[in-house]
C-alpha cells in the first residue's frame, strides 16, 4: 500500500522498536508506530528528524519529530500583549496555520488527479494536430502513466478509508449487539 500511494517511512534515531507487550514471558517487540510521508514532504522538511523516545509507562514509544518543536517554539515565543487568556488565545490562533502547514504531509490526491487528467487532455489535444510527433506521443504516455498512478492512489486511499469506516462501524455494531444480547439474557 505504501508503494502504491507513494509513502516512505521517515528515518529515525533511537530504539528501532516502538511497541512492547512488557511481559516477562512471551515478550514481544514490534515497530508498529511510524512517521510516513511522501517525497515532497521529505523534501520540504529536510531538517526534521524522527527521534524514538523511551515509552515511559506506556507500551508505545514516544515519537518526536524534531523540527516540529522548533515550529511550535518559534510561534509560541513571539510576544503578544494582553491578558493571559488573550495571549494564550492569540498564540494558539497564530500556531494553528503553521501546524496545518506542517501536517500537510500528503499531497492532495484529488487535486493531483484532476491536474494529471487535465495535462493528459492537453497532451492528447496537441497530438491531434501532429499525430506522428514522437515527443508528443511520449508526453501522452507520461501523462497517461501519471493519471493511472494517481487513480490507483485515490482508489487505494478510498478503500483504506472504507475499511477504517467499516471497522469503526463494526465495533459500534458489535457493542450494540453485545449489549442487546446481555439484556436478552438477563430478562
Amino acid at each position: 500500500m505504501m508503494n502504491v500511494v507513494g509513502l516512505s517511512e521517515m528515518d529515525s534515531i533511537g530504539d528501532y522498536f516502538t511497541w512492547s507487550n512488557k511481559q516477562n514471558v512471551g515478550t514481544i517487540y514490534s515497530r508498529i508506530d511510524r512517521v510516513l510521508g511522501n517525497v515532497k514532504w521529505f523534501q520540504d522538511h529536510l531538517d526534521y528528524h524522527l527521534k524514538i523516545l523511551p515509552p515511559s509507562i506506556s507500551d508505545h514509544a514516544l515519537l518526536c519529530v524534531e523540527g516540529y518543536e522548533e515550529v511550535v517554539q518559534n510561534s509560541w515565543n513571539r510576544p503578544i500583549r494582553g491578558t493571559p487568556m488573550h495571549v494564550l488565545w492569540q498564540k494558539l490562533q497564530r500556531l494553528k496555520p503553521e501546524l496545518v502547514q506542517l501536517g500537510k504531509s500528503m499531497t492532495n490526491t484529488k487535486h493531483e488527479l484532476v491536474k494529471a487528467r487535465r495535462d493528459l487532455e492537453l497532451a492528447q489535444n496537441a497530438t491531434t494536430h501532429n499525430r506522428m510527433d514522437g515527443n508528443l506521443i511520449d508526453t501522452v504516455k507520461r501523462c497517461t502513466d501519471r493519471v493511472i498512478n494517481w487513480n490507483e492512489m485515490e482508489d487505494s486511499m478510498l478503500r483504506q478509508r472504507a475499511k477504517v469506516d467499516w471497522l469503526r462501524m463494526g465495533d459500534e455494531n458489535n457493542a450494540f449487539f453485545s449489549f442487546y444480547h446481555q439484556v436478552q439474557a438477563s430478562e
